[in-house]
């Protein structure tokens, strides 16, 4: 029985009143095994049920929105990209079964460990599985699929698809040219974040005999800076200022800080900060426990990482453009030369091939 090619989604749909996507009878032999389950279509022989259909839905009402003929109208469009995704997977199943790809039972129950511990617990699954309508061997089955598709696809992509032999061959390679012509047209996705140049003079209070004391010096002090026209001499003359009177722990560097997009001080002083101008001093800024006075020097910037330190980022983003190439490709061929009923079926894949 067909399953879906990605990870099942968790929860099951009834779709009672939709009915078939396909009319017609299945073809002689078309089924390996009985079922009472409406078929939709069959690839290669194999058939695909409408509960198949169903179960690669998942759990579409939440979606659907409008009035009753148009949830109908998203509810075929669903149905039929459900449908092209089964029809591929079975494809590839077949495929990777012809090609030699094994699945042993020891993968079957990591596997299945794993989803169990995804959804929370073996109690979890089991209880996921009975609300999805799906027996223990219906689901055994659904994930020895899923590993086919991971195992040929992994075999395929690392292969050259068209000998049908899966003959192994080196790596994808990436030329240093290419690489550095995609460094250049994307040039803006490399850049990295250049921290700005503030300082600051912190004057607590606990060190003056009264408050009042503590800001007649924050005055004082502030005026001595605003008198500094040129920006060059005013951060001179704070930087002195804050080797002299400030009790912040960069006063013997001028009271110099880094700004950086995270916070190195409590918010509310980050963004005054963050709103000055280069060369431009604050206000005095009370807070409960002293007086600040602030300069910005130079404000947060970017600058564009050099090609070596990404050459090694864009030569593996290369590389999967290049293997996810080739697997598009070898789809198309299986497509093509995949047998699949009823004609309304093939055209849905047909449909899917011609998009871009």
């Amino acid at each position: 029985m067909a399953r879906s090619l990605r990870a099942a989604a968790f929860g099951f749909l009834a779709l009672a009143a939709a009915g078939t996507v396909f009319g017609g009878e299945a073809p002689s032999g078309a089924s390996k095994q009985e079922s009472s389950r409406p078929v939709v279509a069959a690839v290669n022989g194999e058939i695909i049920t409408d509960w198949d259909l169903v179960w690669n839905l998942g759990p579409v009402a939440k979606i659907l929105r409008g009035p009753p003929e148009e949830k109908l109208r998203q509810l075929q469009v669903l149905r039929e990209k459900a449908l092209r995704e089964l029809l591929l997977t079975e494809i590839v199943v077949q495929e990777a079964r012809r090609s030699g790809v094994k699945v042993s039972d020891g993968m079957l129950r990591q596997k299945i460990q794993e989803e169990a511990h995804q959804a929370g617990g073996p109690a979890s699954y089991h209880r996921l599985l009975k609300e999805k309508d799906q027996t223990y061997a219906e689901n055994w089955e659904r994930v020895r699929r899923d590993i086919y598709i991971e195992e040929y696809r992994h075999r395929l992509l690392l292969s050259r698809s068209r000998t049908r032999f899966l003959l192994r061959v080196p790596e994808i390679q990436v030329a240093p040219k290419e690489a550095r012509a995609f460094y250049r047209r994307h040039s803006g996705e490399f850049q990295e974040a250049v921290p700005g140049l503030f300082r600051m003079i912190r004057l607590d209070f606990d060190k003056f005999a009264t408050r009042q004391a503590a800001r007649d010096l924050a005055d004082t002090l502030l005026a001595a800076v605003r008198e500094a026209k040129d920006p060059a001499e005013r951060t001179r003359v704070f930087a002195d200022l804050a080797r002299k009177h400030s009790s912040d722990k960069h006063a013997a560097e001028g009271g110099a800080w880094e700004l950086r997009a995270e916070a190195d001080l409590v918010p509310d002083l980050h963004a005054k900060v963050s709103l000055l101008k280069p060369g431009e001093p604050s206000d005095v800024v009370d807070q409960e426990y002293g007086l600040f006075l602030f300069l910005l020097e130079r404000g947060m910037g970017k600058k564009q990482k050099p090609f070596e330190q990404v050459r090694d980022l864009i030569e593996e983003r290369l590389r999967l453009e290049a293997l996810q190439a080739r697997w598009e490709e070898e789809s198309r061929l299986l497509l093509r030369s995949a047998r699949v009923w009823p004609r309304e079926a093939a055209q849905v894949l047909e449909k899917a091939e011609e998009e871009p």
